[in-house]
């Protein structure tokens, strides 16, 4: 039998769409059947290895008891006759109705015998928790590789092996172990570490935030992360996601996700370890994961507008403002900062600018309606951050003194600031204040609370810091925690808005496999093809064959010019001594050739190439390479010799549209030399740009033979004088 369709949802990336298309977007999407619909919404589950004892075993079938899944559990054990008051069976194809889903938790070695009494079954979704395959040994290897071949002919989807299940809060369908009640929300998680997931969960509830469906996925036998975040980005229940990553094993898919999320709205939070030697090595022996080239994983983020953070604790942060405030996040980025420590308040205004924030001047109304307020000392006009003294959020005052930054139009965020204890019983009352300022206006408000959240006595009285997190007010232990995850959702609504202004081809295109070759250099001819074809701008050069012909050749042109020696066998012309630049005449010309072929070494060359020396510009650095799971990048830089020691370059996936190609331009140091810098004229950026989208173009129309392209530099002359490519070589 042939495996079922690993994928139903329509692409909408292959045409250009406007914004009001969106919602029907969206609902095409969320009402599209997909193949892990059993995952999260069966409606009969069998435990495979059911019992009463053991941490999976039992605790899988406690959960469903427990958590109120109302769908028929069928236990199934070879020992026992019930499980937790159920009727066991002794194998899954007994059970008196077809599950929906198998939860497999059984040894190793019967794993494979499992499945397939499923398949006989007709289950269409199983979950194998057991571990001990690839990333344990070579046993294990050779059986996940059985495993593989027997999914791939079988009508039967897999989620594992060594993965820690996984849950829908809506539907508590809860096929794996949690410490606390499910709190239904709009948040789902996604991860490659099964333990992660179930100790980040307990940091959910820790935070108060509602989640939607959360999924571990250990070695992605069959089901890979980029399919199940796309999943959940086409789940309408599911609003912000939530993802640990150790590695890609489809990055074109997960690209594709990523643009499909951006497209309908919905914020992806990511973590990423491998990005280190060590990091890889630790992920291909924990999940048997490939880690890829961190920069290229980046740039891909960056692109379509992923957020990637760094920690748990800066995830977790984005995570929750995100689930709390949504889209309300849009806007300048304008922060309203209200202190009780000037000290605080000052450290706050400093990271608000590095975060890229801004913390605008109040307006003199604002102002004044502050000051009309009677626990607020008049000590003139109010700056930003607000220094509003302490008797002003104590107790009910708090209430009163939030509510004309909330209601205010000039920001977008309030931030208070609190530098003092939380454990006494007057700050019960300034935390319900806090509470009750946010139910009259849907401003985003967080709170930095600095101070004693640990009591020496068991006080009689509700901690002020649980109050808020009670509320599901965000609430951050020092400010560079809060003000970074809001500099997060401000730049990536920003970004979305802007993007969506120029949505031209959208889908990537689609990598072909590739089969073994020598990644062979193109000769001067092929070069010149391939370039003249997608109208690569070069500089006026000619191939000759001896040192007569040389001078011939620059007579034509013109002096001053440059001669290069042309070899495929040559990567580094210049280390050799074989590129002669700013040659002035006749006689130079010839003492130049004549060194040339000195120094060649034995090389074979197909020729010498007279260029004509290019006036001074901006030198960049262009090109194409091949990473092993995107396919295809382009890369930016600041060019010439530098561009190794600066590391200044830009990577994007093709194609990229010309606002793209600006963007990317302005990454880098290039951008400032290129406007003009200490006298030197504004430098030709639209020739600039047609060049790089022209590569863009090349990179996916060549996709499925090219495997690289360099040129450097790239010599862009004065506005409406071009910009050039100088030196240049492919390999196919």
């Amino acid at each position: 039998m042939k495996k079922l369709v690993a994928n139903n949802q329509p692409n909408f990336l292959t045409r250009m769409f406007a914004n009001e298309q969106i919602a029907q977007i969206k609902e095409i999407m969320s009402s599209t059947p997909h193949r892990l619909d059993p995952f999260f919404n069966p409606q009969r589950i069998a435990i495979i290895g059911a019992s009463e004892r053991g941490m999976y075993p039992s605790g899988v079938l406690r959960n469903l008891l427990d958590y109120g899944y109302k769908g028929e559990v069928y236990p199934v054990s070879l020992s026992r006759e019930t499980v937790f008051g159920l009727k066991a069976y002794p194998d899954i194809t007994k059970t008196p109705q077809t599950p929906d889903l198998a939860i497999i938790i059984v040894p190793r070695k019967a794993v494979l015998a499992t499945l397939k009494q499923c398949v006989q079954k007709g289950v269409p979704a199983a979950v194998v928790i057991t571990a001990g395959f690839a990333e344990s040994d070579d046993e294990g290897k050779v059986l996940q590789t059985k495993l593989a071949d027997f999914i791939k002919t079988n009508p039967i989807t897999v989620i594992g092996p060594n993965c820690a299940g996984l849950a829908d809060m809506h539907t508590k369908a809860i096929s794996t172990r949690l410490p606390v009640p499910p709190k239904a929300g709009t948040v789902s998680f996604v991860s490659q570490s099964g333990a992660l997931m179930m100790a980040l969960y307990g940091l959910f509830a820790d935070r108060q935030i509602g989640m939607n469906r959360i999924l571990s996925l250990g070695n992605q036998l069959d089901v890979n992360l980029s399919e199940s975040i796309a999943y959940l980005v086409a789940d309408e229940k599911t609003q912000v996601i939530g993802t640990f990553i150790e590695g890609l094993q489809d990055a074109p898919a997960f690209a594709n996700t990523l643009q499909e999320a951006l497209i309908i709205g919905k914020s992806i939070i990511l973590l990423k370890s491998g990005r280190t030697e060590s990091g890889q090595a630790a992920a291909a022996t924990h999940t048997a994961a490939l880690a890829g080239s961190a920069k290229v994983f980046d740039a891909v983020c960056e692109q379509f507008g992923a957020i990637q953070v760094n920690d748990i604790s800066e995830m977790m942060d984005t995570l929750q403002l995100a689930a709390t405030f949504g889209d309300k996040l849009q806007g300048a980025g304008k922060i309203a900062l209200v202190t009780q420590s000037g000290g605080l308040g000052s450290l706050s205004a400093d990271l608000v600018e590095g975060f890229g924030l801004i913390a605008p001047p109040l307006s003199k109304a604002l102002s004044q309606k502050l000051l009309d307020l009677p626990h607020i000392p008049d000590f003139g006009l109010l700056a930003n951050p607000s220094d509003v003294r302490g008797s002003s959020v104590i107790g009910e005052a708090t209430a009163e003194t939030l509510a004309p930054f909330l209601n205010d139009s000039d920001t977008d965020a309030v931030v208070l600031l609190l530098a003092k204890s939380a454990v006494r019983e007057q700050d019960v009352e300034t935390a319900k204040s806090i509470v009750d300022a946010t139910k009259s206006s849907e401003k985003p408000l967080i709170v930095i609370w600095v101070g004693q959240r640990h009591p020496v006595d068991d006080p009689d009285w509700a901690l002020g810091h649980e109050i808020l997190r009670e509320a599901g007010i965000p609430l951050f232990a020092q400010a560079s925690d809060g003000l970074r995850a809001l500099s997060h959702l401000f730049h990536h609504w920003q970004f979305r808005e802007k993007w969506l202004e120029n949505p031209t081809n959208l889908q990537i295109p689609e990598r072909k496999s590739k089969k073994e070759r020598e990644n062979k250099a193109l000769s001067y001819a092929e070069n010149m093809a391939l370039l003249e074809k997608y109208q690569i701008p070069l500089a006026p050069a000619k191939l000759v064959k001896n040192e007569v012909d040389t001078l011939v050749a620059a007579q034509e042109m013109g002096f001053p010019v440059a001669l290069k020696a042309i070899s495929t066998e040559l990567t580094h012309k210049s280390d050799a001594g074989l590129v002669e630049l700013n040659l002035q005449n006749a006689d130079e010309l010839a003492r130049a050739a004549k060194r040339v072929f000195e120094r060649l070494g034995g090389h074979r060359i197909e020729g010498l190439q007279v260029q004509k020396m290019l006036p001074s510009g901006v030198e960049v650095i262009l090109g194409i390479s091949t990473d092993p799971q995107f396919g295809l990048v382009l890369a930016f830089g600041t060019g010439g010799i530098l561009v190794e020691l600066l590391d200044d370059v830009v990577l994007r996936l093709p194609p990229i549209s010309e606002t793209q190609v600006r963007e990317m331009i302005k990454k880098t140091k290039a951008w400032r030399l290129l406007q003009g810098f200490r006298g030197s004229p504004p430098a030709d950026i639209d020739a600039l740009v047609t060049l790089i989208v022209n590569l863009s173009k090349m990179a996916v129309e060549e996709t499925s033979t090219l495997d690289g392209l360099d040129l450097n530099p790239v010599i862009v002359l004065p506005k409406g004088q071009g910009a050039y490519a100088v030196d240049y070589r492919a390999f196919r």
